[in-house]
């Protein structure tokens, strides 16, 4: 009679130790949309022809990042291919020319953020994860 018990207390012990991470809920990759608040953070990396080292001569890409409070994780995509990421503290920006414009003056500080998440694919990408900005909060 304690033999068939063994496995199936192991089985409840196991379950409840990896419950915590299944019922956690990962956000989604586009199309679906995604507001995220995190300090605003501008950060310049090496890119052509090397993606090395700008003091070298490779070309500064300098970029912002939404720095979150606490490391957010974002789920496979099969339709797209884009696969799952955890422990994401940190959010490279896709933005066009008037968001740039309009958060210039707010580095450094909290700002809320809506749009799309897609996961980094070239050499350009300096985070596994992108957030296409779609509006910012207070627009």
């Amino acid at each position: 009679m304690k033999a068939p018990l063994l496995p199936l207390l192991l089985a409840v012990a196991t379950l409840a130790i990896s419950t915590p991470a299944l019922a956690r809920s990962c956000l989604p990759y586009g199309p679906l949309k995604v507001t995220l608040s995190g300090t605003l953070e501008r950060k310049t990396f090496p890119g052509a022809p090397d993606f090395e080292d700008v003091k070298q001569g490779d070309q500064p890409e300098t970029g912002y990042y939404l720095r979150l409070p606490s490391a957010m994780c974002v789920a496979a995509s099969a339709k797209t291919q884009q696969q799952a990421h955890d422990g994401v503290g940190e959010l490279q920006l896709v933005l066009d020319q008037a968001q740039y414009a309009h958060l210039a003056g707010e580095i450094g500080q909290t700002v809320r953020l809506t749009g799309t998440l897609l996961e980094a694919s070239t050499g350009h990408h300096h985070a596994p994860v992108l957030l296409k900005v779609d509006a910012i909060d207070g627009d």
